[in-house]
Parts: C-alpha cells; sequence; structure tokens
C-alpha cells in the first residue's frame, strides 16, 4: 500500500548529543555527574528509571544529585551544554519541510519532561502534526501501546504507515504493528533508503 504517514524518532535521527562533554561540564561547574546509567549505583538508577516516561523529572533528579534545592544556575549551565555539546541535522529538518507538503508527519520519541522541553523551545518539532513524547504519554518505545496511542489518535492503517528509528528494538515493534519501517544510522544510508521506497523531493537539501 502506498505511504500516507511518515513517524519519525527523534534524538539520533535529528540530532545527537555528546553527553560526556555534558557531563565534563556539569562537573566543572556544580562538582556532580549526570549521567545516571554510568556514575551511579543500580539503586540510584533503579529510583529515577521512571525519568523517560514522566514519573519523575529531571529537576527533581537534579535536586538530589546536587543536594540543594535551588537549582536555577545548574538548570541555566545544563541548557547551555544541553545546546553546545549538540550535532543538528539540518538535512534532516530541511526534508521534513518538503515531506510535510505530501505526507502526515508524526513524532514518537523517548524524552524526559526537561529535554522536552528544551526540544521544544529549539523549534525541533514544528513541523510535525504532533509529537508524541514518552514523559507525556507515561510510556515509551518499544511499548507495544505506545505506538498504538499514535495509530489510533490519529485514525491510521498501519499498513501506510513508515516508522524511522536509529532503535531496531523499536522498528521490530513497528513491523510487528504492520508498520513499514526504515532504520536511520546516517544521512547517505537513510536518504537512499527513503528513495528506494518511493519518497522522493526534487530540490537539493
Amino acid at each position: 500500500m502506498t505511504i500516507k504517514t511518515i513517524i519519525f524518532d527523534i534524538g539520533g535521527v535529528f540530532f545527537l548529543h555528546d553527553f560526556h562533554k555534558m557531563k565534563s561540564y556539569m562537573l566543572k561547574k556544580h562538582n556532580f555527574s549526570i549521567l545516571l546509567s554510568e556514575d551511579y549505583s543500580k539503586k540510584i538508577q533503579r529510583k529515577y528509571k521512571g525519568l523517560s516516561t514522566g514519573k519523575i523529572s529531571l529537576k527533581k533528579v537534579f535536586r538530589d544529585l546536587s543536594g540543594q534545592k535551588n537549582i536555577t544556575k545548574i538548570l541555566k549551565n545544563y541548557k547551555r551544554a544541553y545546546t553546545n555539546y549538540q550535532w543538528i541535522n539540518y538535512r534532516l529538518l530541511r526534508l521534513l519541510k518538503k515531506l510535510k507538503k505530501k505526507y502526515q508527519l508524526f513524532a514518537l520519541t523517548n524524552v524526559n519532561d526537561f529535554h522536552f522541553e528544551l526540544n521544544t523551545k529549539q523549534g525541533f518539532y514544528k513541523d510535525f502534526q504532533k509529537v508524541y513524547a514518552s514523559s507525556e504519554l507515561k510510556i515509551k518505545k518499544p511499548h507495544k501501546k505506545a505506538f498504538l496511542i499514535v495509530l489510533k489518535d490519529n485514525n491510521l492503517n498501519p499498513k501506510e504507515v513508515l516508522f524511522i528509528d536509529d532503535d531496531q528494538e523499536n522498528l521490530n515493534m513497528a513491523k510487528e504493528l504492520g508498520m513499514k519501517t526504515l532504520i536511520f544510522k546516517n544521512n547517505r544510508q537513510f536518504f537512499n533508503d527513503l528513495k528506494k521506497r518511493g519518497i522522493k523531493w526534487n530540490i537539493y537539501l
């Protein structure tokens, strides 16, 4: 069937962050690590497991890890690190502007509340009809329910949907639900694979 709708992942596709450089910056400024998965015990990691599903806020995490109630400066410096150590896929963002003239575009992203806020302010989501964030859905990929929410909310036929992600596990679930899938590894591979799927554009990006 013809593709009518494209659902994109966001992080790892439209931008990347160097979290190790962000960690070094925050250690220097505030003397605590932001990398929960690398620098803290399993107990601490379990405590903040609900970060990406909105069960706990990143601000709460920062208060706990820093031991400070007033985290205004911490948030200011974190925002600076988040934007300074970021690679943005401008070619793909330009492609969105072309694709939205022909396809319905949605995003399904695993993201905590504060990153979602920063990404919104940077304008990463403006060309999507709607963005489904795990911190708002209270559930994240690859859980089947996250995909079904997008499909049902927009009355989409999965056979007419192309789902794009950089994580194979997420792609497997989308495929199980009947969607066409495409992995994102890099721009060259991705743009070539899009054309093979019959998705074309006339203007150089």
